[in-house]
C-alpha cells in the first residue's frame, strides 16, 4: 500500500530513525491509535507482531487429533493426516509425538504420516506451546492421543530350513526358519508331524 511505501522511503531517507519509531510517527500523523493498529495486524494475520500489543490470551485447543476416532487401523503403504487446532496469543506453536518419542514435522498443526513400518504403530499427540519473544515457554498443553493400529499382513517365509541335512550320530545339529509378518509371527517346530515341546524360536537345535 502507499503507507507500506511511504514507511519504506522514509526509513531509507532517515537513517537515524528506527523502523518502530517512523512506523509510531506516522501512526501519530494518521492518528492511528494502537487499536486500530491491533485491528490491522490481526485482519493481516501478524499474530507475533499482535502479541506484543495485546495481553496474553489462554491456550485452548480447539480441534483434538482423535477427533476422528480414538484408534486409526491401517494397512502398510497408507497415508494419514493427523491435526491438532489450538488458539491463543501468542500464537501457538505444535509439536508431535510418537509414544515419547517427538517427530520433526516443521512444527505445524498437521502432521502427515506414510505408513511403511510397522514400528510405525502406537500412539500419538500433540504438544501445543505458547513462547514469548524470547523463545521462553509461557504456556502449554497436550492434546489427547490417537493410537494408530496396523492391519496384519499375511506371513512371509524369508528363511527356509534345509531341506536336507546329513550329520553324524552324536554330532549336535541346527536349523534355521525366518519369517516375517504382523503381528509378530510365532514358530513351533515339529519332527514326523508330532509337535516339539518348547520348541517355538525360529532356531531349533
Amino acid at each position: 500500500s502507499a503507507w507500506c511505501r511511504s514507511l519504506e522511503s522514509n526509513g531509507l531517507t532517515r537513517s537515524r530513525t528506527s523502523p518502530s519509531e517512523n512506523l509510531l510517527n506516522q501512526l501519530n500523523r494518521r492518528t492511528c491509535t494502537v487499536r486500530i493498529l491491533s485491528d490491522l495486524l490481526e485482519d493481516c494475520n501478524l499474530l507475533r507482531a499482535l502479541s506484543i500489543l495485546k495481553p496474553l490470551e489462554q491456550l485452548n485447543i480447539i480441534k483434538q487429533p482423535n477427533a476422528d476416532g480414538s484408534r486409526i487401523k491401517a494397512f502398510l503403504g497408507t497415508k494419514i493426516q493427523l491435526c491438532c487446532q489450538a488458539t491463543g496469543l501468542p500464537p501457538p506453536s505444535y509439536s508431535w509425538y510418537h509414544d515419547d518419542t517427538i517427530l520433526n514435522n516443521g512444527g505445524t498443526k498437521e502432521l502427515n504420516l506414510e505408513i511403511n513400518s510397522i514400528d510405525q504403530e502406537g500412539s500419538y499427540k500433540c504438544v501445543v506451546f505458547q513462547t514469548d519473544i524470547d523463545g521462553n515457554i509461557l504456556h502449554q498443553v497436550t492434546s489427547e492421543s490417537v493410537h494408530i493400529l496396523i492391519n496384519s499382513t499375511s506371513i512371509v517365509i524369508e528363511q527356509q530350513p534345509l531341506p536336507l541335512l546329513e550329520i553324524k550320530k552324536g554330532n549336535c545339529f541346527m536349523l534355521s526358519c525366518k519369517a516375517k509378518s504382523h503381528p509378530e509371527p510365532i514358530y513351533q517346530w515339529f519332527r514326523d508331524n508330532t509337535k516339539l515341546e518348547r520348541q517355538t524360536f525360529p532356531t531349533l537345535k
